[in-house]
């Protein structure tokens, strides 16, 4: 059986998170730093394979977040801000990386009258993935969603 580690840097583990970044994008359009997508995606082989040795090696470090203040609508006059932070892409798809791999375990434990945040789960037919050592469940959603719509 292979490690948590080995799991989470699994080839196809990685890209799968790479196509659900790409997919949750489109909805942060004035929050996600497109320039430094289409950087990734433009060396997504390398990208990956620096993923997968950071995860395998154990030297994985996160990047800071940004702080992107978003304005409210206004309040008595006064203009408000909201704080909202972005992750580097590479820390996006790490974490979805790791998600994908620890989230079945963690979500199997959770209630089932919690909704929000569930991850996605395609229906019961299991895919097989061939050439790749990643075990695809229910949770694995090749088209890109991570989470389920409330």
């Amino acid at each position: 059986m292979q490690s948590t580690s080995g799991r989470v840097a699994d080839w196809d583990n990685l890209f799968s998170p790479f196509r659900k970044a790409k997919k949750y994008k489109h909805g942060l359009h004035d929050v996600c730093d497109e320039l430094e997508f289409a950087e990734f995606e433009l060396s997504l082989v390398e990208e990956l394979n620096r993923l997968r040795h950071d995860f395998l090696s154990g030297e994985y470090k996160t990047s800071a977040l940004r702080l992107l203040p978003i304005p409210k609508k206004p309040k008595d006059g006064n203009t408000r801000m909201r704080q909202f932070f972005e992750l580097a892409v590479r820390d996006q798809i790490a974490w979805i990386a790791v998600a994908n791999v620890i989230g079945p375990n963690l979500d199997g434990l959770m209630p089932p009258w919690v909704y929000g945040y569930r991850l996605y789960r395609t229906p019961a037919r299991r895919r097989s993935v061939k050439n790749s050592s990643a075990t695809p469940s229910s949770y694995t959603h090749w088209q890109g969603e991570l989470y389920q719509k409330f």
